[in-house]
């Protein structure tokens, strides 16, 4: 049973640190988006 809920719970972490990979790359291309706006004006 213990080994069935570390399982679950390294899936869990797993699952959330690609999500939170994911918003990472999301606001980094936002932010480069609003840099070159800045740069431009």
């Amino acid at each position: 049973e213990a080994a069935n809920q570390t399982g679950g719970a390294a899936t869990q972490v797993l699952s959330s640190s690609g999500e939170l990979s994911r918003q990472a790359e999301m606001l980094r291309s936002q932010v480069d988006d609003f840099l070159r706006d800045v740069k431009a004006a």
